[in-house]
C-alpha cells in the first residue's frame, strides 16, 4: 500500500498526489490519500498509521510547505507546525517507512532535507519507476544530493492520458472545486518565471478536447462537481483551447464553471477572446499584470501597452460586471519604483477594476541549487540584479532602486494600504486572509489557525479516520 499526504488549502483539492494516485491505482496499486494535513490532530494521525502494516512508502507533497511570514521556509516538507512536522516525519523514520518528497518545492527541499527519496519535476513517468525500486528493489540510478535519492523526471507527458480520477475513500464533497489539467506548458517565457514548461510550440502543450471531457464528465456525474480550479499556466493563450472548453460546455450540457490564470494583453490582442468568457463559463481570473511600468514591464517579458491593458480591463469590467478579477503585481522589479506602483493600485482601485489586489515581493531563486530556475536567477546581472549572498534557496539581491528587503517591506506597506482602501473586496483564494489577518497583527501560527477554519475538513477527517482504521 501507498499512503499520499497532502493538504487542501482552501476549499480547493491540490492536482498533483490525486494524478500521481490516478496512475499507482490504474496499475493495480492500493493507495489511500490523507488530505487536509494541517487540521489533522497529529497524535491521533501517527496512531492510525502506526495500526496500518504493509506500508509500502508514504509520499508528501511539498507544493504548499511551510511558510514564515510570506518567504518560503528552505527546510520544511508540509503546511504543518515545526513540532508537528517533526514528530510526523521522525516516527515514519522509526517505523522505516520510506518518505518520497515531490510537489513544486522539492527541487529547492533536496539541498536542505536528508534521508528522502525526492521527486523532482512532474512525476507521471516516473512514480511507477520509482514504485518499483522501493517495493522490488530494481535498480535505478538516483542522483544523490545531501544524502537524498533524487530522481529528475522527464517532464514529457501523453497529453492525452493525464486524467485525475477521485475514488469514494477521496471523500469528494459536491460543494468543492475541483482541479482539472487542461495543459501542460506555457507559450510565454517570463523572465522571472521558473516553470519548467515554458516557451512550448503552440499546439503541442493542450489536452485534447476528449480528454478533458472525460475528466468534467467523472466530476459531474460523479460527485455533482460543476466548479473547477483550471490547472493552466495561462488559459487564454490561445483562441483554440478557448473554443474547445466553450464547445465541451455545449456538447456536455454541464454548465460548469472555473477559475484560471489569464494574461491581459492577449484580450486587447484577440478581442474574439473576450466574447467567448461567457461560453466557456470563466468565471474567475487572475491576471499577472506585475507591473504597468512599461519599461519595467519590457524588461521582464511583458511589454504590453500600459493604456491599453487599463483599457482591456474597464472592457472586461463593464462586458462582465460578476467576473472575479485578481490582479497581481510585484515589487522590486527593475525600473520600477514605490510611487508607480501606489500610482496602479490607486488606479485599480478608483476604477473598481479588481476583486483582489495581490502584491509580491520579486523573489529570484538559488540557479546553483534548483534545476528550474528563471532568466533572472541563471543571469542576474544582466538584467540589473547584483547578487549579495544565497541562503541556498533565494538570493538576497540589489539593483539601482531596490534590495531584497526593500521589495518585501514595500509589498507589506502596499498590501497594508490595499486592504485599508478596498471597498468592495472579494477573494477565491486564501492569500486575502493571509493579509487580512496579518493587518489585523496576527503572527504565523494564529494566521493559519484562523484560516483553518474550513468546516467541510473535520468532516472530512472523521470519515477518513475511520477508513484508516480499517485498513
Amino acid at each position: 500500500m501507498v499512503i499520499l499526504i497532502t493538504e487542501t488549502t482552501f476549499l480547493t483539492r491540490r492536482v498533483g498526489c490525486y494524478r500521481i494516485a490516478t496512475i499507482l491505482r490504474n496499475l493495480g496499486i492500493k493507495v489511500e490519500i490523507i488530505d487536509f494535513l494541517s487540521y489533522w490532530n497529529i497524535e491521533d494521525l501517527i496512531k492510525l498509521l502506526d495500526n496500518i502494516e504493509n506500508i509500502d512508502w508514504i509520499g508528501f507533497s511539498s507544493t504548499y510547505s511551510y511558510f514564515d511570514d510570506g518567504i518560503k521556509n528552505a527546510s520544511r516538507i508540509t503546511d504543518l507546525n515545526v513540532d508537528d512536522e517533526l514528530k510526523l516525519i521522525s516516527f515514519l523514520k522509526n517505523k522505516n517507512i520510506p518518505i518520497v518528497i515531490g510537489g513544486s518545492n522539492a527541487d529547492s527541499l533536496k539541498n536542505n532535507i536528508s534521508g528522502f527519496y525526492v521527486v523532482v519535476g512532474y512525476a507521471d513517468n516516473a512514480v511507477s519507476i520509482l514504485h518499483n525500486h522501493i517495493t522490488k528493489k530494481q535498480v535505478y540510478n538516483f542522483s544523490i544530493v545531501n544524502e537524498n535519492n533524487v530522481l529528475y523526471c522527464d517532464n514529457n507527458a501523453d497529453l492525452s492520458n493525464i486524467e485525475t480520477i477521485f475514488l469514494p475513500n477521496d471523500l469528494i464533497d459536491k460543494n468543492e472545486m475541483l482541479p482539472i489539467e487542461i495543459s501542460r506548458g506555457c507559450i510565454f517565457k517570463c523572465k522571472f518565471c521558473e516553470f519548467p514548461l515554458i516557451g512550448k510550440k503552440p499546439g503541442t502543450y493542450i489536452r485534447p478536447k476528449e480528454s478533458i471531457t472525460r475528466d468534467i464528465e467523472q466530476h459531474y456525474y460523479n460527485y455533482e462537481i460543476k466548479n473547477f480550479l483550471f490547472v493552466d499556466d495561462t488559459f487564454n493563450d490561445s483562441i483554440e483551447k478557448m473554443q474547445i472548453i466553450s464547445d465541451i460546455r455545449k456538447d456536455t450540457g454541464i454548465d460548469f464553471e472555473f477559475w484560471s490564470y489569464g494574461r491581459l494583453d492577449l484580450f486587447h490582442a484577440h478581442p474574439k477572446m473576450i466574447d467567448l468568457i461567457e461560453n466557456t463559463g470563466w468565471r474567475a481570473v487572475t491576471f499577472g499584470v506585475e507591473t504597468l511600468n512599461k519599461k519595467s514591464g519590457s524588461k521582464i517579458g511583458k511589454g504590453g501597452d500600459p493604456q491599453k491593458l487599463k483599457d482591456t480591463l474597464k472592457l472586461l469590467r463593464h462586458r462582465y460586471p460578476t467576473i472575479h478579477i485578481q490582479i497581481n503585481l510585484i515589487s522590486g522589479l527593475i525600473n520600477s519604483t514605490k510611487e508607480d506602483i501606489k500610482e496602479s493600485i490607486d488606479w485599480f482601485l478608483d476604477n473598481n477594476i479588481a476583486d483582489y489586489i495581490k502584491i509580491s515581493p520579486l523573489t529570484i531563486r538559488d540557479s546553483n541549487n534548483i534545476l528550474s530556475s528563471s532568466e533572472f536567477g541563471r543571469n542576474p546581472e544582466k538584467f540589473g540584479y547584483n547578487i549579495i549572498s544565497t541562503d541556498s534557496l533565494n538570493y538576497y539581491w540589489k539593483n539601482k532602486h531596490w534590495d531584497s528587503s526593500d521589495a518585501k517591506n514595500i509589498a507589506d506597506e502596499m498590501t497594508a494600504y490595499i486592504m485599508s482602501n478596498f471597498k468592495h473586496m472579494r477573494s477565491y483564494h486564501y492569500d486575502y486572509y493571509v493579509q487580512l489577518y496579518k493587518n489585523q497583527g496576527m503572527k504565523s501560527e494564529e494566521i493559519r489557525k484562523n484560516i483553518l477554519n474550513y468546516p467541510y475538513a473535520y468532516k472530512y477527517i472523521e470519515l477518513k479516520k475511520n477508513i484508516l482504521s480499517k485498513l
